[in-house]
This record gives C-alpha cells, sequence and structure tokens, in this order.
C-alpha cells in the first residue's frame, strides 16, 4: 500500500435516485413490502399514526440513552406502522435513523439495506429533496466500505438532481463526496476539482460543520498532489471555523493536516507551535486519545528534525498513553517505531 493510500484510507475513515448504472439497490417493490400491507383502501386508523409516530421518537430517545437494540426495534416497529399508512415519509424518516444507527456501528451490511430502503421511500414518495439525501446517503455507505467505483454514479446522480432542484446544499454535499470518492480512487487532481467546486457551494451555504469537512478534505487532497501550500491554505482556513464554531473533531483534523504540511517543508518551529495548541485542546478535554495522537506527532516531528532524544521521549509518552486506554495495536505500533529509533541509535 502507498504513503497515499494510507492517507486517504485515514482521511475516508474520519470523513446522496433511481438506480443508477451499474449499481444493484433493493427493488421498491421488496424495500417497502407493498404485499404485505393488507387493505390500502381502508381509512386510516389514528391510533396507527400515534403509535408509528411514538415508535419514532422512542427510537430516539433510547439511542441517546446508548439503548440501541432497544432503538432498532422501535424503529422497525414505526417502519410496520407507517407501512399500514402507507405513509412512505415516516418510512424513509425511520430508515435513515436506522441506516445511521447501523454505521455509528459499524455494521455496514445492515447500513446499507437500511439507507436503500430509505431511497426507495424517497422515490415511492415522489420526494426530490429526500431522493437526494438518500442517494448520498447510500454512497456515503460504499464510500466508507470502500466501494468506490459504485459510489460515483450515485453522487453523479444526487448531482444531477440537485442541480435539477437548485438546491445549493445538495451541491455542495455530492460534490464533496465526489471530491472523496475520486481520493479512494487515487484521482487527485479530480478530487480537488470536485472538492474545490464543492467549497464555492458550501460558503453559500453558511454551515460551518460542512465547511470546515469540506476544508479539511480539500487540504487532504492538496497534500496527495505535494501542493503544501495550498494545503496549508485550506486547512488553516478550516481550523479557523472550527476554532469559532468549536468543531473539536474539525479542530485536531485540521491541525493534523497543518502539521503534515508545515513539517514536510521543514518549519518545524510552526509544527510544534499547532501540536502545542493540540496538546492543550486534549487535555481541556481531557481525551487521552487525542493527547496520545499528539505525543505521536511530536514524536515524528523531532524525528524528522533529527532531535532523536526527544522523539524517544515522545514516543514513550504515546506509548505509556496507548497502554493507559487499553489500545494495544497502538502501542505495539508505537513500541516498534521507539525500537526502530534506538536500534539506529546503537548503529
Amino acid at each position: 500500500m502507498t504513503l497515499r493510500s494510507i492517507v486517504v484510507s485515514a482521511i475516508l475513515g474520519w470523513g446522496m435516485v433511481a438506480p443508477a448504472v451499474g449499481v444493484e439497490l433493493v427493488p421498491i417493490s421488496r424495500a417497502i413490502e407493498v404485499a404485505q400491507i393488507p387493505d390500502w383502501s381502508r381509512q386510516e386508523d389514528p391510533s396507527d399514526r400515534l403509535e408509528a409516530e411514538s415508535f419514532l421518537r422512542l427510537g430516539e430517545e433510547k439511542q441517546r440513552l446508548g439503548e440501541f437494540d432497544a432503538a432498532i426495534e422501535a424503529w422497525l416497529q414505526a417502519v410496520a406502522r407507517y407501512r399500514r399508512l402507507r405513509d412512505f415519509r415516516g418510512i424513509g424518516a425511520a430508515y435513515r435513523n436506522l441506516g445511521a444507527l447501523y454505521e455509528d456501528l459499524g455494521r455496514w451490511d445492515k447500513a446499507l439495506d437500511a439507507r436503500q430502503k430509505q431511497l426507495d421511500a424517497a422515490l415511492s414518495a415522489g420526494d426530490d429533496r429526500t431522493q437526494l439525501d438518500g442517494l448520498n446517503d447510500v454512497g456515503g455507505v460504499l464510500l466508507r466500505q470502500g466501494k468506490f467505483d459504485r459510489a460515483v454514479p450515485l453522487f453523479e446522480r444526487a448531482l444531477n438532481l440537485a442541480n435539477a432542484i437548485d438546491s445549493s446544499v445538495g451541491r455542495a454535499v455530492s460534490l464533496n463526496n465526489l471530491g472523496l470518492a475520486a481520493m479512494g480512487l487515487e484521482n487527485y487532481a479530480e478530487a480537488v476539482k470536485r472538492l474545490e467546486e464543492a467549497m464555492r457551494w458550501q460558503y453559500r451555504v453558511a454551515d460551518p460543520l460542512e465547511e470546515a469537512t469540506t476544508l479539511n478534505n480539500l487540504g487532504a487532497a492538496y497534500w496527495a498532489i505535494e501542493d503544501y501550500d495550498n494545503t496549508i491554505g485550506a486547512s488553516g482556513e478550516a481550523l479557523r471555523v472550527a476554532q469559532l464554531s468549536l468543531d473539536r473533531p474539525n479542530h485536531f483534523r485540521a491541525i493534523d493536516g497543518l502539521v503534515e504540511a508545515h513539517r514536510r517543508v521543514g518549519r518545524y518551529f510552526r509544527a510544534e507551535e499547532l501540536l502545542e495548541e493540540r496538546l492543550e485542546l486534549a487535555r481541556i478535554l481531557e481525551d487521552e486519545r487525542q493527547e496520545m495522537i499528539t505525543l505521536a506527532s511530536f514524536a515524528r516531528l523531532y524525528e524528522t528534525a533529527g532531535l532523536t532524544d526527544e522523539a524517544i521521549r515522545f514516543y514513550g509518552g504515546a506509548i505509556a498513553l496507548a497502554r493507559s486506554i487499553d489500545d494495544l495495536e497502538e502501542e505495539v505500533r508505537l513500541t516498534n517505531k521507539l525500537r526502530e529509533i534506538l536500534e539506529n541509535g546503537i548503529k
């Protein structure tokens, strides 16, 4: 695996139609299971709607409490009642929640199935806005599974739909996703083009979270083509936006992008300043994992700068934190790196 592919994998791990060519989606007839609904012509029972909405809210409450199995069961109960009502928007809302939860749990096959059914419901409802979301959501799961070729046609269809309904948000999201897919396919020039275009629409939307995320993605794309000045520009702007909006994940990520770019061009003092900011933030948040990551970044910086003693000291601190949070994989990786430095020093 090349260095660029490793970086791209890290980015995508952080990191929506009618069926497109080459992409198999669950047929509407199967997803909605129309045949199982006893009688479309009967008059709506008010209790069905009350129950459906109650189960939808119950699932959201159970999710907030961390009772994920109970949340899943509640949303499936909501789906059953919305089906009886032939309420495709309700069906889509329940499957959207299910898809998001399955993604959080890393249950990708379940997530893809739920997202496909969410999209099918949007198609049945004839709702362009939710169809656009569904296209990007299905594609997003494929993206996280590394199925970039299958994701691209969905994002392209989403972009066409966003243009048709004149949705700036839809354009920004779809172009960002196309940029990430291009990164996954190691087509970095295409990634830069898509992400630059996404930013033009993102500025119109005024959503700080999405703005910082897209800027960080753009910084990563510039880094992949070794354009470190533009990496610093995009990541620096992401840092500013994240700081103002108290967006901690993008704050950390922006610093990481800046540190790597400054390290590559030999601006070690600036990289050190940024890592000091990162370490302070991690300690304020009492986040030992982020503190461990920061210490490891300090170690790499000092190693690059030829300050071996400092590198050894910071690798030691990172290893201790990895042990403290029971991250055996990271502990082994850092220990091997430290051993490599020590052996080179002995030679």
